[in-house]
Parts: C-alpha cells; sequence; structure tokens
C-alpha cells in the first residue's frame, strides 16, 4: 500500500504539474493522459495495489476480529473504509469516463475528492498519524543525539 500511495503521490503532482500550471501556457497539455502514458499506467497499477492492499487489510481485519485476536473498533475499520473508498471512487470515475458516462463520472469524481480530502482531514485521528508521529520523533531522536543538541 506504501507503494501505491507513492506512485499515487507522483501521478497527482504531475497532473497538477501538467494541467494547472504548464496546461495554462501550452493548452494543448490540459486534459486527461492518453491510456498508454507511462504516468497513467502507473496510476492505474497503484490504484489496482491500492485496492488490492485495502480488500488484503479488511480479509485480515475480519479474521483477526474473528478469531478474537483483536476487537472491533471504529478507529481500526476507518481507515481500511477510507483507503478504499478513496481507491474505488477514483477507479470508478476513470472507468465511468471510459464507458463513455461523464455524467455518473464526474458524480463519482466528486465523492473521490472528497474520499481523499476525508483521508488527510481525518489523518491525525486514526493509525495513518503513525506516519507524522513517527517521523518527527525519530527525527527528534536524530537531532538530540547529534551535536547540534548539544551546544
Amino acid at each position: 500500500m506504501m507503494l501505491a500511495f507513492i506512485g499515487l503521490f507522483i501521478t497527482t503532482c504531475w497532473s497538477l504539474l501538467k494541467n494547472d500550471v504548464l496546461g495554462l501556457f501550452w493548452p494543448s497539455l490540459h486534459g486527461p493522459l492518453p491510456i498508454y502514458d507511462p504516468i497513467k499506467l502507473m496510476a492505474n497499477v497503484s490504484a489496482i495495489a491500492l485496492i488490492f492492499g485495502a480488500y488484503v487489510l479488511w480479509t485480515n481485519r475480519t479474521k483477526a476480529e474473528s478469531e478474537g485476536l483483536s476487537s472491533r473498533t471504529f478507529y481500526d475499520w476507518f481507515l481500511i473504509w477510507e483507503v478504499m473508498a478513496v481507491g474505488v471512487t477514483g477507479l470508478g470515475a476513470e472507468v465511468l469516463r471510459w464507458l463513455g458516462a461523464p455524467t455518473i463520472g464526474y458524480i463519482v469524481y466528486f465523492m473521490h475528492l472528497v474520499a481523499v480530502m476525508m483521508l488527510f482531514l481525518y489523518m491525525p485521528y486514526t493509525k495513518f498519524a503513525h506516519i507524522v508521529y513517527r517521523t518527527t520523533a525519530l527525527s527528534f531522536e536524530k537531532y538530540r543525539e547529534s551535536s547540534f543538541a548539544a551546544k
């Protein structure tokens, strides 16, 4: 899932640069990427990996709960639901556009944007927060052990 998130982050950054920055100066760059574009291929592979990773988490969590190894809590399931929503709505919007149903695709895309916003806004309240908290703790520990902290 980490590699899926990295691939999707790279795709998002490229899309922002290509469409919203370079597209202002070269209008031919503005618009969806063709299916054979390497960035689009990375996006689709990453989206499938994200959905598959969320599915694996879902099944493992369900199995652990049924065996009594963990308890069912909202905070544990929210992240899994949210990641699955991001993946399914993102890929769903693209598939609907391919199928020639752009109106429904735009509605699903709006739901995708809301799901992505929720993923980041609720990050401090889910297990996803460990990305920020643990990185900060490790950075502080390295700083404390360095020569800069001794001064």
